[in-house]
């Protein structure tokens, strides 16, 4: 990887700035609570390739079905590439997503947009919650894939660094 590859800090906060200035407007009228920004970009390590990377949160009660909820984050992504300028949005939503992937995006993500402060304050704390009850079981499940994956390379004569 150049430098030149890489995301500079004033471009970051520009994005930043622009995402919580725009994302209020984009998201009116829609079932969406919360709107994290998460990946490579909220991480520091962004590169000028990288794609932005929004999770929401939506309404809760409002069932929305898999082609409807896939019609309003290609919607969102498209207004916030061309209100930011950005080349490539990556939104989804996550209430449905996985613990492990809520919870990463809770812990590691940066909040863009709240509707309700009550709402995200339970959310969060819900949600991390049960991400960190659950990780050592994660990480003890992922233990036991990497050992088994080994022996059976070691099974094979295959040889594995590490």
């Amino acid at each position: 990887m150049q430098p030149q590859d890489l995301m500079d800090a004033p471009d970051r906060e520009r994005l930043l700035l622009c995402l919580r200035a725009e994302l209020p407007g984009i998201v009116a009228g829609r079932p969406v609570m919360l709107a994290y920004l998460y990946g490579s970009v909220a991480e520091g390590r962004p590169r000028r390739s990288s794609d932005i990377d929004i999770a929401l949160v939506l309404t809760p009660g409002i069932a929305l079905a898999a082609y409807d909820r896939m019609l309003l984050e290609l919607r969102i992504a498209a207004e916030v590439e061309e209100r930011c300028g950005v080349r490539e949005a990556d939104v989804r939503s996550v209430d449905a997503a996985p613990l492990m992937v809520q919870g990463r995006v809770v812990s590691e993500g940066i909040l863009l947009y709240s509707r309700d402060e009550d709402f995200r304050v339970r959310y969060e704390v819900y949600t991390r919650k049960r991400f960190f009850d659950y990780q050592p079981v994660a990480e003890a499940m992922r233990q036991v894939f990497f050992e088994r994956v080994r022996a059976d390379l070691r099974r094979r004569g295959v040889r594995s660094d590490g």
